[in-house]
């Protein structure tokens, strides 16, 4: 619910930033919020009013009665010789911020964080709690009256274990406490000196896996950028969503219906930071409410989108000023202020060939990029696998990987599977190669090879899978065909070819598909059509063709061995048209 403050406020938050300008380095995806934000964070205690937009730490019956937890990933990129520092801005509640630690009550009350090891599970909502496996540190701070400073909260030594830590945040009684997070290397023991250049990205280099991330699991906003409704009173989060949910829901709390949220999914290039069009638009929550029909305090609804597009998806809120609110998204993923360093690969595959036949030996060349190097989020991609499905009537000669990348490659019942060691950096290329021999005989055609890739990025997010095929059609030997066309006939399609030469031909049969690639074609021939001999032409007649469709066509020969091998393709059209006439009053 929105509260009503004082001017002396106003001019606290105006003391604030300046404070933290100086103190503070450039927004950097390791603080949070960034530098200049104007929407921060607050961690209430558990019996503050719950209109006061807490539900996580409230003890009411229905609210979270639990913690704020905050991720910290630090990729297994990062050096062997750096330690990293976790520093918190302001951890106790301090009578200089009377904006951001707001006193309920007329007594200042204790405040608590604590930071787990890389591992620890967070469970929705309490978990871990004090004390809980893993626990590195724990400190409680008592009120001050001081000026805010940096605090060194702990240090984590090198050689510093890779993996996701967390950091829980709790305030004890009924006072609301505003406070900051800060995790990076350091070249002096004072956290209120600007940390060094690449505190967070040792090479410097962005995506190139070393980056430390920092992610919100639960949290709770709030602001104080004036009535206005300008890009300061707004907030935009960043979710992932991972690949292959039929549906996913957006939950936010106790909003108090007042502007507005709108989603944007992965590329929409109509966002805009104050939400204000494009994208879908989301529902507001009511006061001491989740949103959506039907939600209640204990009860989540949200805004369900359907088949939604896997990736990074931004929330906006915009909301009122002093209104504390939660952006939960998807409960039990973490948010993000900026988007982390994203992937993008691209995959290919060939043999160098389009015609084979029996015996023949096929090298596959197969080869990943990592094309995010053209982006602004440029990201590596990790835990690189190809599974490559062989073709029938092939058997495996042998696999390899290609320097610089190594890993290893094993065949099993005509599937071959690569686990690259490396992550794949932006802008680096990796080639494999697979040999097979054609077997004979060749019982389907066309001789088809898929490759799939799978891949994560540093926060192990699992992308999208790729594809990509190499098609061959067989040779043929035993037939000559010289014409092979198909024309529309009314309401059918008819097939014709005729033969110059055939020599132990048993006969034909016709494949289907509305693509020119042989790979997507289907027999649509109940029965074989028997070979007459040569110089003869033949006809087969599709009465199952639809109107305004465009089909194309492949003949293959079956052998006296029973070898397949494909001519083609010929394609066609039922053409159907709708003659409108005018309708005229006089």
């Amino acid at each position: 619910m929105g509260r009503q403050h004082f001017r002396y406020q106003r001019l606290a938050l105006l003391s604030l930033v300046a404070l933290l300008g100086v103190l503070v380095t450039p927004t950097k995806a390791v603080e949070i919020p960034p530098t200049g934000a104007s929407v921060y964070l607050q961690t209430n205690g558990p019996t503050n009013t719950l209109n006061n937009g807490d539900w996580y730490t409230n003890s009411l019956a229905g609210a979270g009665n639990g913690y704020h937890y905050f991720t910290v990933d630090i990729p297994c990129a990062w050096p062997s010789t750096e330690p990293v520092h976790i520093d918190i801005f302001s951890p106790e509640m301090n009578s200089n911020a009377p904006l951001s630690d707001e006193i309920r009550g007329g007594v200042y009350d204790n405040t608590q964080f604590e930071f787990y090891a890389a591992g620890t599970p967070i469970v929705v909502p309490a978990t871990p709690g004090p004390g809980a496996a893993g626990s590195l540190i724990q400190q409680t701070f008592v009120p001050a009256g001081t000026p805010e400073a940096w605090l060194r909260f702990y240090t984590i030594a090198a050689p510093v274990t890779c993996g996701t830590y967390v950091l829980r945040s709790a305030t004890s009684g009924n006072d609301e406490n505003g406070w900051r997070l800060r995790v990076g290397r350091d070249n002096d023991a004072d956290p209120n000196n600007a940390p060094p250049a690449n505190t967070d990205n040792f090479d410097g280099v962005a995506g190139t896996g070393d980056e430390i991330t920092l992610g919100m699991r639960q949290a709770s906003f709030q602001h104080d950028a004036g009535a206005a409704d300008v890009v300061a009173t707004c907030l935009t989060l960043y979710e992932y969503v991972t690949p292959g949910q039929p549906s996913v829901s957006f939950n936010n709390f106790d909003i108090d219906n007042v502007r507005r949220v709108r989603y944007y999914a992965p590329g929409d290039a109509s966002y805009t930071p104050m939400g204000n069009s494009g994208g879908i638009v989301g529902s507001l929550s009511n006061d001491q409410i989740w949103n959506g029909t039907g939600a209640t305090l204990a009860t989540r609804v949200g805004d369900t989108i359907n088949n939604p597009v896997s990736g990074w998806w931004r929330i906006v809120t915009c909301t009122s000023n002093h209104n504390q609110f939660i952006q939960e998204g998807q409960t039990g993923t973490p948010a993000y202020y900026e988007q982390p360093p994203t992937p993008v690969m691209a995959l290919s595959k060939t043999d160098g060939v389009t015609l084979v036949l029996p015996g023949d030996t096929l090298n596959y060349t197969i080869a990943f990029t990592n094309t995010s190097n053209s982006t602004a989020t440029p990201g590596s991609a990790t835990n690189v696998t190809l599974t490559d499905n062989l073709p029938p009537d092939t058997t495996f000669v042998s696999c390899a990987i290609n320097l610089p990348f190594t890993g290893t490659c094993n065949h099993a019942a005509g599937v071959v599977t690569f686990n690259i060691t490396q992550i794949v950096r932006p802008g680096e290329v990796g080639t494999l190669n697979v040999q097979v021999t054609v077997n004979d005989p060749i019982t389907t055609v066309p001789v088809v090879n898929n490759v799939t890739l799978t891949f994560n990025d540093t926060l192990n997010n699992v992308f999208q899978p790729l594809n990509a095929s190499d098609s061959d059609l067989v040779n043929p030997t035993a037939v000559t065909v010289v014409g092979f066309t198909a024309l529309v006939r009314v309401d059918d399609i008819q097939v014709r070819w005729s033969t110059s030469q055939e020599l132990e031909t048993q006969g034909f049969h016709i494949y289907r598909s509305t693509s020119d690639d042989p790979a997507t074609a289907v027999q649509v021939t109940e029965n074989l059509i028997p070979a007459l001999g040569a110089q003869t032409n033949y006809q087969w007649l599709d009465t199952n063709a639809e109107p305004n469709v465009h089909y194309y066509y492949w003949l293959v020969e079956v052998d006296a061995n029973n070898n397949l091998s494909m001519i083609g393709p010929t394609d066609a059209q039922i053409e159907r048209y709708s003659i409108f006439t005018p309708f005229v009053i006089r």
